[in-house]
């Protein structure tokens, strides 16, 4: 799950496994315990863990992910 607007991201699954997270609501707003900061370079989809940890992916649509992005914001 993205945050376009602040660059971060949440991985919900890997793999088919869910991911632990947490989504804290009420009827009135919600709330996401963020635990990356993501970028996109080129075919690059650069992830940072809040424990410093980068991580470079390949093979995400990220083309599709910014002319998504280029729609809502």
């Amino acid at each position: 799950m993205l945050d376009c607007e602040d660059g971060l991201a949440l991985c919900l699954a890997k793999g088919g496994d869910e991911q632990p997270f947490r989504i804290i609501g009420t009827p009135e707003k919600f709330a996401v315990e963020w635990s990356a900061n993501y970028r996109i370079d080129g075919d690059k989809f650069i992830v940072t863990q809040q424990s410093g940890q980068i991580k470079t992916i390949l093979g995400y649509p990220t083309t599709e992910i910014l002319k998504t992005i280029g729609r809502i914001l």
